[in-house]
């Protein structure tokens, strides 16, 4: 009788395994940062589409007949458009959300920013909505028409 000395090998060697282990620790050292700017990105294209919302709230309101009326200063922060009626409270609200500030913007460059934060400048029909980085220490964003703000800064 003969007795099989071959071993039945079922498996990886050890050596196998540190060298898939190896190339996928350069893999991920090559691609994370990629992926994480991309992530990034994201979040900062989606925070700005957020804040586009503010400006499309904003020019809903001045629509409004009954809202636009009780808008008499050039110069706002959200928070004090929102209270120059109920009328344009509901509609800001509407258009944004209620709790708009309360996380959903979750980019490096706008996450901590509140209501108080955003400048609203109104002019003459020109609507400019605007976060200023020097006052706020956020990456600058405005959407509208900065003339706007040049006649504001003018009249002043």
């Amino acid at each position: 009788m003969k007795k099989n000395n071959k071993k039945d090998n079922k498996g990886f060697s050890l050596v196998e395994l540190i060298v898939v282990i190896a190339i996928m620790a350069v893999l991920i050292g090559v691609l994370a940062p990629t992926i994480l700017k991309n992530i990034e990105k994201a979040r900062y294209s989606k925070d700005v589409q957020a804040l586009d919302g503010i400006y499309t709230a904003v020019q809903s309101v001045m629509a409004n007949e009954t809202a636009s009326q009780k808008v008499t200063l050039k110069e706002y922060t959200l928070e004090t458009f929102k209270a120059t009626s109920d009328k344009a409270k509901e509609i800001v609200n509407e258009t944004l959300a209620e709790n708009f500030f309360s996380g959903a913007l979750v980019s490096k460059a706008f996450g901590g920013i509140k209501d108080t934060d955003v400048k609203i400048y109104i002019s003459g029909g020109s609507i400019l909505v605007e976060i200023d980085s020097k006052e706020t220490g956020y990456d600058p964003f405005s959407s509208g028409n900065k003339a706007a703000k040049e006649t504001e800064s003018s009249s002043k």
